[in-house]
């Protein structure tokens, strides 16, 4: 992103618009645009909850169980659903 070149001039993620009708593709572009309180506290959420995730793989006590590695499969669904997510917030900022 230029150092002139608005946050929001970012291009959205496809997922916004997949599957929206081709007449409504416009206004849902736009409606995702203009949600920024909305989508900058979902980011937000995200990153705190990705946080939350890595601070948990931290404990090594967690080794000690013998479903150990099912945890952290199922922790590692969780990251990846977690930044899915995020990205979608992508077109607020280059962060």
């Amino acid at each position: 992103m230029t150092k002139n070149q608005s946050p929001r001039s970012k291009k959205l993620d496809v997922y916004w618009t997949k599957h929206v009708a081709q007449d409504m593709k416009e206004q849902t572009a736009a409606t995702i645009l203009n949600s920024t309180v909305a989508l900058e506290r979902l980011r937000e959420i995200c990153d705190e909850l990705i946080s939350s995730v890595h601070s948990e793989e931290r404990d090594k006590t967690e080794y000690e169980n013998g479903s150990w590695a099912y945890k952290q499969a199922h922790r590692n669904g969780e990251l990846s659903a977690y930044h899915m997510i995020r990205k979608l917030t992508d077109h607020l900022s280059s962060n």
